[in-house]
């Protein structure tokens, strides 16, 4: 097996566990959430600065090792945004909306500056605009707010599609 069919199997099954966690049953979503926001750097961030636990500062250090060994792995294999805009990208692709990537130049002045926003949100002690740019609650809240209120509907159509008159 190939390192990008690894990475892309591996990646869709941690996507799977995070269409669980905001869209499951209760049980499973209390389930994954005590193990998934492990490995999300915003919650391991935010858990090791309120509530210090081994497991979230080994997380922590994990995503960090990992960032500075691999370069940007981390959202194209643990960051569930990153994997929903992969699937997005070449769902596009193959139903022929956008044609491939293109290099553009990075806009460094806007990562700058967001970055001096982030970093100042953080010495003020608000997490509100934090949570507009982390894909972990950016995620949780495409599912939650999307995709949830989508099978729920599909489920009551099925319903009433099979229900006998």
């Amino acid at each position: 097996m190939t390192p990008i069919k690894a990475r892309i199997i591996i990646s869709g099954i941690i996507f799977v566990l995070f269409v669980l966690l905001f869209v499951g049953t209760e049980r499973m979503s209390v389930l994954l959430s005590e193990i998934l926001p492990l490995f999300q750097f915003i919650p391991a961030l935010v858990r090791t600065i309120t509530q210090p636990e081994a497991l979230f500062i080994a997380g922590l250090i994990f995503i960090l090792l990992v960032t500075l060994i691999f370069g940007r792995v981390y959202c194209s294999f643990l960051c569930p945004l990153g994997t929903l805009q992969d699937l997005l990208i070449f769902g596009s692709q193959r139903i022929g909306l956008k044609s491939k990537h293109s290099f553009s130049r990075p806009y460094n002045s806007m990562r700058y500056m967001i970055l001096a926003l982030t970093v100042a949100a953080i010495f003020i002690g608000s997490l509100s605009f934090i949570s507009l740019f982390d894909p972990y609650s950016l995620t949780g809240r495409i599912f939650t707010y999307f995709l949830q209120p989508l099978l729920v509907w599909i489920y009551n159509l099925g319903i009433f599609a099979l229900k006998p008159y």
